[in-house]
């Protein structure tokens, strides 16, 4: 019997903080350049809009260790290295902190020519300069922040980053209104409130880890593990990769809008591209939940739930992404209105360009979420190929297609490049599946189990009694049998598996199923127990737990582990094969 719930409840559970976080994200930039351009017009707000290359770079990096380091860290943890984790987790860190004051450095040194490329109006020169003095000055807390918050999840507290999140973007929004109104700072108070925001940020989570029980793993680290730092950038490339195209992306398609179609066709492109930001917020928020929890199964190999989890959210990114495609091509008057365009011949041309991006959000969402489970997998140069490929397709494209359709071939450029990508992925799955059918068990590359190994999945019910958790014990007993497992070492099994979920029910702090995998391989038997609540380590119980199911844990098993990840007990239990 195999159910997904518990991993269904906790990906529940991550869900609605991790789409609420990126919301919060989403609702900050726009609400904070419609106050800049409220209070201090279109020059301040142009001056924004320059900085965003610089951003970009930032969130490079950010994202890099960040997103990179956080899942090497649910990988290890699902592999039972709880040390190897805590080396990510403090690689990615000082990696953040060298990389803030390394940007700082450069930022500074290299002024003047960056200032000069970025900025082409002559008469904002001065403001620029001090905004991105000030932005280059963030750098450092903007980056070891965000690379904390990456870890959250996966130390079982979403709803710890999303809180911090949305307390940091509201002080920013605040600190505008101070520093803008109060203090007279023009444009460079948008840029102080951003810092400030990002400082109240850091200094809650710091309190937050120091005070409260947040488990994260951490480990000493010497200049012989420097392969792991590595590791962490590959690992994180895919995603930083996009933020560093998609900011050249945006330049070169802004000269062809502006080409094509004058100051109206960059209006009516600038709204398209804000399309995204809405877009984003599902698209991030379904594989942002979805990665820790694959990387997780993935270092425990448990593969069936892997894939449940992966098609889960392809699923969910197909839906969101098809109602928000419905809304956009039948009302995208009202999206129009946020952004207050009164020009009746601007509405129409901006409308017509949303219908026709519109297009690009169903298939860039099923890419964009394949991208990222393909990064926890052994595939991270295809998941980088992805991502190049999503940064700098629609550029070509539009190049070309400008020269027949005008300003509708720079937006049509981004359906088409979509498609496209979807179609590559496609057939570069099937010649991946065709030349290694023995390692994969369909198109989407799940993973078989190893040679010789088998495995099975077992749930035990929220309100179970001691006859269900017979049952399932006398169900891996049969299936042990089956596989060539020994009579008497299939019984002793059968007998670990009940004595751990009756001590699992005894002392769980929360009800919810019990997951149970039972690997068998040429060696060894595993049992895997995965339940959510509070940490129990039945390890620090061993020496003084005098439990007739601890004594019998101790006495046949070869072998135990646990490990607390992203909220749930996992307990690994091993035994020889014979």
């Amino acid at each position: 019997m195999e159910s997904k719930s518990l991993l269904m409840k906790k990906y529940r559970e991550y869900l609605i903080p991790s789409i609420m976080s990126t919301l919060s994200l989403a609702l900050n930039e726009f609400v904070d350049c419609m106050l800049v351009s409220q209070l201090l017009g279109s020059d301040a707000l142009a001056i924004m809009n320059m900085t965003f290359p610089v951003i970009f770079v930032i969130d490079a990096f950010l994202v890099m260790f960040g997103n990179g380091g956080a899942i090497l860290y649910a990988v290890s943890l699902g592999r039972w290295e709880t040390k190897k984790a805590g080396q990510y987790y403090s690689f990615s860190m000082l990696m953040a902190v060298i990389s803030g004051f390394l940007i700082l450095g450069l930022g500074i040194l290299f002024r003047n020519p960056v200032i000069n490329l970025l900025c082409v109006n002559q008469q904002l020169r001065a403001d620029y300069q001090i905004c991105y003095l000030i932005l280059i000055c963030s750098a450092p807390v903007i980056i070891v922040y965000n690379t904390l918050l990456y870890f959250m999840p996966t130390c079982g507290a979403p709803a710890v980053a999303t809180a911090v999140n949305i307390i940091s973007n509201f002080v920013n929004l605040i600190m505008d209104i101070v520093f803008i109104k109060l203090f007279h700072t023009d444009i460079r108070g948008a840029f102080w409130a951003t810092l400030s925001g990002q400082i109240a940020g850091l200094s809650i989570l710091f309190l937050y880890i120091k005070f409260k029980p947040v488990y994260i793993s951490r480990s000493k680290i010497s200049f012989s593990d420097l392969p792991m730092a590595i590791e962490i950038c590959k690992q994180g490339a895919a995603t930083s990769v996009l933020q560093i195209f998609y900011a050249l992306k945006t330049a070169v398609m802004n000269k062809l809008a502006q080409k094509y179609g004058g100051e109206t066709g960059v209006i009516v492109y600038s709204l398209c591209i804000q399309t995204f930001s809405v877009s984003g917020v599902f698209l991030l928020g379904v594989s942002d939940t979805a990665q820790p929890l694959i990387a997780m199964l993935s270092g425990q190999k448990d593969y069936r739930k892997e894939a449940a989890i992966l098609k889960g959210s392809l699923l969910m990114q197909i839906l969101f992404s098809a109602v928000l495609t419905l809304l956009y091509e039948f009302l995208p008057q009202l999206f129009i209105l946020l952004y207050g365009v009164s020009d009746p011949a601007l509405k129409e041309q901006a409308m017509h360009g949303i219908r026709l991006v519109a297009f690009t959000f169903l298939t860039r969402a099923v890419g964009i979420q394949y991208m990222r489970y393909l990064q926890v997998e052994k595939h991270k140069g295809y998941a980088f190929a992805i991502s190049l490929f999503d940064g700098i397709a629609p550029v070509p494209l539009a190049l070309i297609m400008v020269s027949f359709l005008g300003l509708d071939g720079v937006i049509l450029s981004y359906p088409v490049a979509s498609f496209l990508m979807l179609v590559m992925i496609f057939l570069v799955n099937l010649i991946l599946y065709f030349k290694a059918k023995d390692e994969y068990t369909n198109v989407l590359l799940i993973r078989r189990e190893e040679k010789g190994a088998v495995s099975n999945n077992y749930t035990i019910a929220d309100d179970s009694e001691s006859r269900e958790i017979s049952q399932v014990s006398e169900q891996i007993t049969i299936f042990c049998r089956e596989k060539g497992v020994s009579e008497k070492r299939a019984m002793q099994v059968g007998l670990l598996c009940e004595e751990m979920s009756v001590y699992t029910v005894n002392h769980r702090s929360a009800k919810g199923t019990i997951d149970i995998l039972l690997r068998i391989t040429q060696e060894k038997v595993e049992l895997g127990f995965r339940s959510i609540g509070a940490p129990f380590d039945p390890l620090s119980r061993m020496e003084c737990d005098v439990e007739e199911n601890i004594v019998l844990l101790q006495k046949i098993s070869s072998g135990i582990s646990y490990e607390y990840i992203m909220g749930m007990n996992n307990t690994k239990i091993m035994i020889e094969r014979n």
